[in-house]
């Protein structure tokens, strides 16, 4: 069973909306000092029940789980006056997933997954990026990028409704946002290291070559900008065995 861990979320409260359905406020007591007692005030919405009734489970607003990310990973429900949370599972390989959809494919993404399972990267990710499944989702970022050719980040929550991937529940554009928030300097030279351990525990002799990337940049493509020049030299250089190339 996934360990959960709940925010401590702040005073909420039900309203009835004009159509129908209910929505989850938060709010704050004050002291009325003419009436001499306390009442709710600075109420803003943060959330639906989606069954439109008065329990159930919540959708949140982006705002709200921007405030308290651990949302994202929980289903909170609605019962009674209590705030039930319950962890997300991965719907990987989900018939209730796949049976709505039209055009399903999996042929492409099915060969990423034998070439990373012949590699070390998956284990190097889910030791490093385990929290929130994140390193299913850094996966099926990659298999993005390597599979479309107009890779826009903005493109992928499109693309993730139709294509089989490691993460399976679509991504929205805030979601691959505070994913990369999470991606630190620390996190990146810990993948790092346990790749280069796993390298020089299986390498034979002479058996690998060495990569370096030097990514630096000119500021602008404007000829006419006097200031424009050269960022600092960006270079990074690894080691890959001929066994993770192929």
């Amino acid at each position: 069973m996934a360990v959960i861990n709940p925010p401590k979320l702040p005073s909420l409260l039900l309203n009835k909306g004009p159509k129908g359905g209910y929505y989850v406020y938060t709010y704050q007591n004050i002291w009325d000092a003419d009436k001499k007692r306390s009442r709710r005030a600075n109420s803003k919405k943060v959330g639906v029940i989606l069954n439109g009734g008065k329990e159930g489970l919540i959708k949140w607003d982006e705002h709200f789980i921007k405030d308290y990310p651990e949302l994202e990973h929980l289903d909170v429900f609605r019962e009674g006056r209590k705030y039930v949370f319950k962890a997300k599972e991965p719907q990987i390989n989900s018939l209730d997933f796949y049976k709505n959809t039209k055009i399903y494919h999996a042929g492409a993404t099915f060969v990423l997954d034998y070439i990373v399972s012949q590699s070390n990267i998956g284990k190097a990710l889910s030791r490093v990026f385990f929290k929130y499944n994140d390193y299913l989702k850094i996966l099926s970022i990659a298999y993005y990028l390597i599979l479309c050719k107009n890779n826009k980040i903005s493109q992928f929550e499109e693309f993730s409704e139709c294509t089989r991937l490691p993460y399976q529940r679509v991504l929205s554009p805030s979601s691959i946002y505070r994913l990369f928030e999470r991606i630190d300097e620390e996190k990146v030279d810990r993948f790092i290291e346990i790749m280069n351990d796993y390298y020089f525990k299986n390498r034979d002799e002479n058996d690998y070559v060495y990569l370096a990337f030097d990514s630096t940049s000119i500021s602008t493509y404007s000829p006419n900008l006097r200031f424009a020049d050269f960022g600092k030299i960006k270079m990074a250089m690894i080691y890959i065995s001929t066994t993770f190339l192929c």
